[in-house]
């Protein structure tokens, strides 16, 4: 059964903005949804984690240093915020992420399912430019066998958020989820936030989209946020479409069923 709507895109475009309202149209179509939203941050900070384990080479933080030859966090140190310095962070990330999604349970109720991706635009010099994120990598790796595809057999429609960077800055300042990025000095936090917005600096979705239209998803919407009441008014032309299919597609699948 196909029954995850992927919501994908840079960081800081709105993406956990879409899953919330598309959860309340399902609610307010009587669609089963989970309203346990999935995204790649606790798949990949999981990864910061035991890189912390292994002395922390592959990331850093502010405290630490951005040019830190390891660090630890035996005093208590914070673990968020945090910069990714290495691939391999993104590589086991995406490596669990994927196997994960695929293996949720189907329960006939849609999952969302919210994916960062985009080409790293930092200068060589920054120890963030190392980090690959990228969807170009992401439809190399699923293509060569590196990374798990199975989960494109359950994604039943994308939605793909872009936005430019002074609408992508504002938001990752104003909406953050973690009070640690505001509790640094205003230096500090322009600094990082630039630094990891252009870690996904590049919108890059084009180069996997032949990918999903090869794996059969046809529904695929393209939303640009600029960051006003426009980006719900795009939200909302999609979810008719969006919440009509997929109900039809339940009345399909009982019908099969009966039938059988």
């Amino acid at each position: 059964m196909k029954d995850i709507i992927l919501i994908t895109g840079q960081n800081a475009v709105g993406k956990t903005t879409a899953s919330s309202y598309f959860m309340q149209i399902a609610r307010e179509r009587g669609i089963a949804y989970d309203p346990r939203p999935i995204d790649d941050f606790s798949y990949l900070f999981d990864q910061i984690l035991k890189d912390d384990l292994s002395g922390g080479y592959c990331h850093y933080h502010d405290w630490s240093g951005e040019r830190s030859r390891g660090h630890s966090h035996k005093n208590g140190e914070a673990s968020i915020p945090f910069v990714v310095t290495h691939t391999a962070l993104s590589d086991g990330m995406h490596d669990e992420f994927f196997s994960a999604i695929a293996s949720l349970p189907k329960t006939g109720k849609l999952w969302f399912v919210e994916w960062t991706g985009g080409r790293n635009t930092n200068p060589p010099g920054n120890p963030a430019a190392q980090a690959d994120f990228s969807f170009t990598r992401a439809s190399k790796m699923i293509k060569v066998g590196r990374w798990p595809a199975q989960w494109l057999e359950r994604i039943y429609a994308i939605i793909h958020i872009s936005a430019d960077i002074k609408t992508r800055f504002l938001l990752n300042t104003k909406d953050s989820k973690y009070p640690s990025l505001k509790e640094s000095s205003g230096q500090i936090l322009v600094r990082r936030v630039t630094t990891v917005l252009e870690i996904f600096g590049q919108d890059d979705f084009s180069r996997i989209e032949p990918l999903f239209r090869n794996a059969g998803i046809e529904l695929i919407f393209d939303l640009h946020n600029i960051g006003d009441d426009q980006f719900y008014n795009e939200l909302a032309t999609i979810s008719s479409p969006l919440f009509n299919d997929f109900y039809q597609t339940l009345l399909l699948d009982e019908e099969i069923s009966y039938s059988v």
